[in-house]
């Protein structure tokens, strides 16, 4: 009886430093994710903002060039 406690406990303290292991290892993929998840959505925003940016700056110059050919043509 006292080989088997002395070979299993080896092991169970093994296990459990493996379970130890794989929760930070699951808490550390779950915070990358999230991080992961951060960034894509700031890239996205910044995008969009650019995009409607520049459809605003084009906006405005053929307002101001449609403007300029109405005071032209009077």
């Amino acid at each position: 009886m006292k080989r088997n406690e002395t070979i299993l406990q080896p092991m169970q303290e093994n296990k459990k430093k493996v379970r130890e292991t794989n929760e930070l290892n699951s808490d550390t993929k779950a915070r990358r994710r999230s991080i992961a998840r951060t960034n894509l959505q700031w890239h996205e925003n910044k995008t969009m903002q650019l995009a409607e940016e520049e459809r605003n700056k084009r906006a405005g110059i053929a307002k101001e060039a449609k403007e300029e050919e109405e005071s032209m043509k009077a």
